[in-house]
């Protein structure tokens, strides 16, 4: 497909489009697409061409001045979900109230080293964010969210605070005759996730002495509607998946009204969580045009779901896209699902 300038564009006395042809082709195979792109054959690899497998060959180039590969914090956050409140005639090994403490919530974003997920699985690029947003929105609230660091000496503390030791020293915690062993589900086929679980179990089991139990489903049936399946008809322990942010936080996600039942079978907020100073907080904030009070009913939303941890933010998912060196203002915004954003700025070395 070939586009061509247009004389009549509005900002042509500017000197735009600087480019007076593109042509775009459609390469399926990634590997095809590298080749092309460092062979002069292309020079813009755009973000839907799943870079994700060939980070480090991207970042080898990079450093031998090859290629110029971004790596963009996106919108699409990871987080690992708690049954907080799960649906009637569903039974937690460890015991339906096991993540009503929120001290054993805390406890976990302490036990997992979310950092080596990241250095693992998004080659040290992206962040573990603090709640439902990267740190780079301009309404984060750097000043007030809680932050937890990977400490398994404070996580294993809030568990025995919290009553979980292990008494008959088999290595797994225990509680009032139950074992902390428990379910953790996400997608079958995603070879990301797949990795995440993993590491999650292991960090679990050796820095916190936590059983947990994997298992993979279709998303179909991982995501069906209350009160099928396993994570809108809270009928899971632990659930990994993603939710996408936007220029207006996402607090809703986590509100009160937005709990799956029969009166509400469309609800989002499968962790059951519920707190009326989050939901007034979330709901002023939502409710307001006035951009001072919006930051500041953000912020306290923001507050409170750090403290509380209804859901632990495990990393935020990479935009990749690549150009060849001789390519200028080629610029991947975070909240632009096209690099063409900016087309008529593009423009190449002589």
């Amino acid at each position: 497909m070939t586009v061509v300038k247009n004389p009549n564009y509005w900002r042509a006395k500017e000197g735009l489009p600087r480019i007076d042809t593109v042509i775009f082709r459609i390469v399926q195979d990634t590997n095809q697409l590298l080749a092309q792109l460092l062979s002069g054959d292309c020079d813009i690899g755009t973000q839907d061409a799943a870079f994700d497998a060939q980070a480090e060959f991207l970042k080898q180039a990079e450093a031998e001045g090859l290629l110029k590969p971004q790596f963009v914090l996106g919108t699409v956050f990871e987080h690992l979900d708690f049954n907080i409140q799960p649906a009637p005639g569903y039974q937690i090994a460890a015991g339906n109230d096991v993540f009503q403490d929120k001290r054993v919530r805390q406890a976990f974003a302490y036990c997992i080293d979310r950092k080596a997920i990241i250095d693992r699985v998004m080659f040290g690029r992206s962040e573990a964010p603090a709640v439902y947003m990267p740190s780079i929105h301009p309404l984060y609230a750097k000043d007030v969210v809680t932050v937890y660091e990977f400490n398994p000496e404070k996580g294993r503390a809030l568990l025995e605070e919290a009553g979980w030791k292990d008494t008959d020293g088999d290595g797994i915690r225990d509680k009032g005759g139950r074992k902390f062993s428990v379910t953790y589900g996400t997608t079958a086929g995603n070879r990301l996730r797949e990795q995440v679980t993993q590491i999650i179990q292991q960090q679990l089991k050796e820095n916190c002495q936590i059983e947990v139990n994997l298992y993979y489903k279709p998303a179909r049936e991982f995501f069906a509607d209350w009160p099928d399946g396993p994570v809108f008809g809270r009928k899971f322990d632990l659930a990994e998946f993603a939710w996408v942010t936007g220029v207006e936080p996402p607090c809703e996600l986590y509100k009160t009204d937005q709990i799956p039942s029969d009166e509400n079978p469309g609800g989002q907020n499968n962790t059951g969580y519920s707190n009326p100073a989050y939901d007034e907080a979330c709901n002023r904030a939502l409710g307001t045009l006035d951009p001072d009070e919006k930051k500041k009913w953000h912020a306290e939303a923001q507050r409170i779901f750090s403290e509380d941890l209804p859901v632990l933010p495990l990393f935020v998912r990479l935009k990749i896209a690549v150009a060849s060196p001789k390519v200028k203002n080629f610029i991947v915004d975070p909240t632009a699902n096209s690099e063409m954003w900016n087309i008529e700025e593009f423009d190449l070395e002589p």
